[in-house]
């Protein structure tokens, strides 16, 4: 079986600002997800969804597949 696995992170936030890359021990919150959605196996397809240009940079940088979004 296949499994998509989209982990969508806007920068919108109204709450706390910015809270998908703000840094707990050194990574983006959003790294948490990320890696634990890569490491299911190949059976799961991960595409991170997001308008903010840093976890876009992460996700070159890593070799993730992402859909850049509007803001």
């Amino acid at each position: 079986m296949k499994i998509l696995s989209v982990i969508c992170a806007r920068s919108g936030s109204k709450g706390l600002r910015n809270k998908c890359i703000a840094r707990i021990n050194g990574k983006m919150v959003i790294e948490y997800s990320i890696e634990y959605s890569l490491s299911l196996g190949h059976d799961v397809k991960t595409v991170v969804s997001t308008d903010i240009a840093d976890l876009i940079s992460y996700c070159k940088a890593n070799n993730i597949e992402y859909i850049e979004r509007d803001a």
